[in-house]
């Protein structure tokens, strides 16, 4: 799933003369991992879904639609990753629950 999330945000950086591309960002604590816009000039400040889309708005055909496919594909790529995390939280939860307790007993001579 990562290597899918690396792919948009190399295929995104490839665009010659783009206003903005996606980050791979990873937060090392939790070990959360998503794509965001970021801006290529200026602060390259971190861009909300709806300011990357203004600014991809402004493209001709079809390098809009382009964008508008990538930022579709970037944020369910996002949303798959929580859904695996939320189900690994879940199993694991589900493993701590019902994990047998051994007790030492003692070794005959």
């Amino acid at each position: 799933m990562e290597q899918d999330m690396r792919a948009l945000a190399a295929a995104s950086k490839a665009v010659a003369g783009a206003q903005l591309y996606l980050m791979l960002h990873q937060r090392h604590a939790t070990g959360y991992v998503f794509l965001r816009w970021r801006e290529v000039s200026g602060r390259k400040r971190h861009l909300s879904w709806d300011e990357g889309a203004t600014r991809y708005q402004s493209y001709a055909e079809p390098l809009r639609s382009w964008y508008a496919q990538l930022a579709r594909q970037a944020m369910e790529a996002n949303a798959r990753h929580l859904q695996v995390r939320k189900a690994c939280r879940s199993l694991q939860a589900r493993a701590s629950a019902s994990e047998m307790r051994l007790y030492a007993r003692p070794v005959p001579p």
